[in-house]
């Protein structure tokens, strides 16, 4: 017998991708998730999401979806919170669906069903997206940017009806950014922001801000 869990979690909670929540996550992960093996128990593997402590509830919605009694810690700067989660089936159902170790090179959109499909991409932006006005003369616009790899924002662009377009590589690295404005921007943040129930409240809130 193996020994017995110190937390608990759904194991299976990303087995099946067949809710508004799980497609979140399942985005939000892909951005700001680490899988890899845990540094005591090598042959474990470790889910870690580390944010801002503005953030922590955020985490903690995510344990509350994976039925997770999994503690939120801070880091000793003070500045970060993260949870982590030790599970080899959790983590392979996570990597069968394409969150892969280095994804950060070598990320690409996960399928999933079509009704679906906005909630992963508002994980994906609530990760690594940003929300902006900007303005020019007198008149404020409103702007979304994700920074992925290029067939994530390429992807991204496909899905609002972009046909790929708006996708430029980052000078400073080995990235890229989707860049959206104005109307074209406008139309993006309502098709994934509005009538939704798992967000990050802090962009959740930028986007209501933006589209008013």
């Amino acid at each position: 017998m193996g020994r017995p869990r110190l937390y608990d979690v759904n194991e299976d909670f990303f087995s099946y991708i067949d809710s508004e929540a799980k497609a979140y996550w399942l985005g939000f992960i892909q951005g700001d998730g680490t899988i890899a093996w845990d540094g005591v128990r090598r042959n474990k593997l470790n889910l870690r999401v580390e944010l801002q402590v503005a953030d922590k509830g955020h985490i903690r919605k995510l344990l509350d979806d994976m039925e997770s009694t999994h503690p939120i810690r801070t880091r000793p700067e003070g500045n970060m919170v993260y949870a982590s989660i030790r599970s080899n089936k959790l983590c392979d159902h996570l990597i069968l669906l394409g969150v892969t170790p280095r994804k950060i090179f070598t990320a690409t959109p996960i399928t999933v069903d079509e009704v679906l499909q906005r909630h992963y991409w508002r994980g994906l932006v609530d990760a690594d997206g940003c929300i902006m006005k900007l303005w020019r003369g007198n008149h404020c616009y409103p702007s979304l940017e994700l920074t992925g790899t290029h067939k994530i924002c390429e992807g991204l662009s496909k899905f609002l009806g972009f046909n790929g377009r708006y996708v430029y590589k980052d000078k400073r690295c080995e990235s890229f950014n989707l860049r959206i404005s104005c109307t074209n921007a406008r139309l993006a943040l309502t098709a994934i922001y509005t009538s939704c129930n798992t967000f990050l409240n802090r962009k959740h809130a930028k986007c209501m801000e933006v589209l008013q």
